[in-house]
């Protein structure tokens, strides 16, 4: 892993595509021998692997490959990263609490900020590549510790700040090899007719997108693209999606949810969760947050997506990705 630290202001770069529960998440990055950490001015970059090879993901219990604090150091490295340093760790091997295999071709980690001494950001890319210009991890000086979810390299601005990197998982080559189908066997004879099933999904429709600027809203407004689902009595709706939003200055409290109305229609929005919906306090350092529910809505074809009321624009949005189940 390759730590490059710069002491030089920047505005802060395009953030990539997002996914955690409350946490924005990439997932899939290369390694190469070892992986890229560096200090600037913006955030955590998503960088994908060069090779589209298949592979197959290995989940394993966190391991900690790196933490900076002085009371609690990992590694090699017991100060915390400052600007213009460059600094690389080695992933493949035994590395501070973790073995990570000669052949894996990413990794997955959960890199958490803390003791900043000034705003930043940080970027992760493959120490063998060059430094992407994007952001995933943002912190403000003397912020609480600040988690993400990482599969690459690490860049960070100006100031000083302490890092800790667990390892939760790893993916390897998939083995594309196998034997050769065998001949059918013969037909066996018809089994006893089972107790029916319960009766389960009957559709699945998806609604993925970048995100409008919701302005100043006193009722819900759909914040992104929608999807259609039809739905006969009785049936239900169970819906999840991420919502990654900010502001670009100022700040906002938004009351968050999914929303339906009847398809083809500009009719109120009705929320999946009633008088439950979530309420977020929304700054300039973009957060991602879950957003799920369910509603019984009566037979109809219904328009549903991610729905929010807001004090303040939110206009630092990025791409959101949800679903919506119809189920009996």
């Amino acid at each position: 892993m390759h730590l490059d630290v710069e002491g030089r202001r920047s505005a802060t770069p395009r953030r990539r595509r997002a996914v955690p529960n409350h946490l924005w998440r990439s997932r899939y990055a290369a390694v190469g021998a070892a992986v890229a950490v560096s200090i600037g001015g913006g955030g955590l970059a998503l960088t994908m692997a060069a090779d589209s090879s298949p592979s197959t993901f290995v989940s394993i219990t966190p391991c900690r490959i790196v933490d900076t604090r002085p009371d609690t150091v990992v590694g090699p490295r017991s100060t915390p990263l400052v600007g213009g340093e460059t600094y690389t760790i080695q992933v493949h091997g035994t590395n501070g609490n973790c073995t990570v295999p000669s052949n894996a071709t990413a990794v997955n980690m959960n890199v958490t900020s803390t003791n900043p001494t000034s705003n930043g950001f940080l970027t992760t890319w493959p120490a063998d590549s060059p430094r992407p210009l994007s952001s995933s991890l943002n912190w403000l000086a003397g912020q609480a510790p600040t988690p993400n979810s990482v599969n690459s390299s690490l860049f960070a601005s100006s100031g000083s700040v302490d890092l800790i990197a667990d390892i939760t998982g790893y993916f390897l080559p998939a083995d594309a090899s196998g034997g050769q189908t065998g001949p059918a066997g013969p037909t066996g004879p018809a089994g006893p007719t089972g107790p029916a099933g319960p009766t389960g999904v009957v559709s699945t429709a998806r609604f993925t997108g970048y995100m409008n600027t919701l302005f100043v809203s006193g009722s819900y407004t759909f914040m992104g693209p929608t999807t259609t689902v039809t739905v006969a009595a009785g049936q239900r709706m169970t819906g999840s999606a991420m919502v990654p939003i900010g502001v670009n200055t100022g700040a906002a409290t938004a009351q968050l949810d999914l929303c339906y109305r009847t398809s083809g229609t500009a009719d109120a929005l009705t929320g999946f969760n009633g008088a439950d919906y979530s309420v977020v306090e929304v700054s300039t350092v973009r957060v991602s947050y879950a957003v799920t529910g369910t509603v019984v809505p009566g037979p109809g074809t219904w328009e549903v997506g991610v729905c929010a009321i807001t004090d303040a624009n939110l206009n630092d949005n990025n791409f959101v990705n949800g679903y919506v189940q119809v189920t009996n």
